[in-house]
C-alpha cells in the first residue's frame, strides 16, 4: 500500500563534511521524509469516506530508517494497528480493513469457516444449494493512493525544503 518517494540531493556548500555526517546519522531525512509524509496523511484524511470515522482517525506517518542500499529514511502511511473506539461501546481496528476500503472487495461467500472446512466441493455444492449468502462485494474507494498522486510536487518540494533549512543548519554549526 505504500509508495517509495526518492529525492536526490546535490549540494555545493562549504562544510560538506558536516553535512555527510548528519546524512549518515539519517536525521535530517528522516525529519525531511515525514515533512513529505504529513501531505500525504492529510490528503488521504480529506478522502476517506467512511460511516465511523474510525479509519479517518487512525491514519498515521511512520518515518523509518533505510537499512538497504542508498535509502536513508522511508516514510509509511497508513491506518495504525492500535485498537479505536467509536461509538456506542464498539471497537475496531481499521489497520484490519483500511486495504479492504482502498482496493474493494469481489463478490464472495459468507459462509461459515467451519463449513468450510469440509473441502471446496462440499462448500461449492452448498452455496449451490443456498446454504450460504453471498456478499455482493465492495467498490474500491482509494483514499492513499490519490493523496499521493496530487500532491507528489508539493510533497518533493517539502522534502528538499526541510532537506535544506537542516544542511544549513548543519554547515552552520560546523562553522560555528
Amino acid at each position: 500500500m505504500a509508495r517509495a518517494l526518492g529525492v536526490r540531493v546535490i549540494t555545493d556548500l562549504p562544510g560538506l563534511d558536516a553535512i555527510e555526517k548528519t546524512a549518515k546519522k539519517r536525521g535530517v531525512t528522516l525529519k525531511a521524509v515525514k515533512a513529505g509524509a504529513k501531505l500525504v496523511q492529510t490528503g488521504a484524511k480529506s478522502r476517506v469516506v467512511r460511516r465511523s470515522g474510525a479509519l479517518k482517525q487512525a491514519l498515521g506517518i511512520k518515518p523509518k530508517k533505510g537499512t538497504r542500499g542508498k535509502t536513508l529514511a522511508y516514510a509509511v502511511v497508513g491506518a495504525r494497528t492500535k485498537v479505536v473506539k467509536v461509538y456506542k461501546g464498539k471497537k475496531t481496528v481499521p489497520a484490519y480493513y483500511a486495504h479492504l476500503v482502498e482496493k474493494g472487495t469481489k463478490p464472495h461467500s459468507l459462509l461459515r469457516r467451519r463449513k468450510a472446512a469440509l473441502g471446496k466441493l462440499a462448500r461449492a455444492a452448498a452455496i449451490r444449494a443456498g446454504f450460504g449468502r453471498r456478499h455482493p462485494g465492495a467498490k474500491s474507494q482509494p483514499f492513499l493512493k490519490p493523496a499521493l498522486d496530487t500532491q507528489q510536487e508539493a510533497i518533493g518540494a517539502a522534502i528538499l525544503r526541510v532537506l535544506q533549512a537542516e544542511i544549513l543548519k548543519a554547515a552552520k554549526t560546523k562553522k560555528g
